[in-house]
């Protein structure tokens, strides 16, 4: 299903959380856009396609543009274009795959998949479904912290990674002006006009 949200919001009303972008309910794959953005342009025939390839797909394909429809895009706190989320609305999260159209149609297909509907899975993931549902509760909950627990640990690394990268690039921003200041007290721009001009006959 594909539709444009401008001409959902005439039929049903945008100002209900359970209805915003007047999907009321359903499972959405969708793109925020502003149309004079270079990348939305760029996203838009591969979107165009992506909605006809999945036409028959129950995953509802929409699209917003955020220069008409601006009080939805601040309801999903949309802040740069495009952006894509995904979810059972009203409730979406940032698509943050590829977007080619293989890896997006193999995304969306996959949206379909849950533990409740394992006919919509790939077989690999039904014998993980019926894996999991042979678990005691406590199987469950000891699995379920402990892969909370390397979440945490993955989110941990990569701030810590992240503060180092950007305390390395002020130092290296500090280390940067101090060679500039010391090769310009040096003479270099007096040099550089000094090489401009015309060389004088020597007799």
């Amino acid at each position: 299903m594909y539709f444009f949200v401008y001409l959902l919001l005439s039929v049903v009303a945008a100002d209900s959380e359970d209805s915003a972008g007047g999907w009321g309910g359903q499972t959405v794959f969708v793109k925020f856009f502003a149309p004079w953005c270079g990348h939305c342009k760029k996203l838009a025939p591969v979107w165009d396609q992506l909605a006809l390839d999945l036409a028959d797909n129950p995953v509802t394909i929409a699209e917003v543009d955020c220069t008409k429809d601006v009080d939805l895009c601040k309801t999903y706190g949309i802040t740069g274009y495009p952006t894509v989320k995904h979810g059972k609305a009203p409730v979406l999260e940032a698509y943050e795959g590829g977007r080619s159209l293989e890896e997006m149609t193999s995304f969306v297909e996959s949206m379909l998949c849950t533990y409740h509907a394992p006919a919509d899975c790939s077989p690999e993931q039904q014998a993980l479904i019926e894996k999991i549902g042979q678990y005691t509760q406590a199987e469950a909950a000891e699995k379920l912290a402990a892969l909370d627990e390397q979440l945490a640990g993955a989110k941990k690394v990569f701030e810590t990674s992240v503060s180092e990268l950007q305390e390395a690039y002020q130092q290296l921003t500090v280390t940067k002006k101090s060679a500039e200041a010391g090769v310009k007290a040096a003479g270099y721009t007096f040099l550089q006009t000094r090489m401009e001009e015309t060389p004088k006959m020597e007799l």
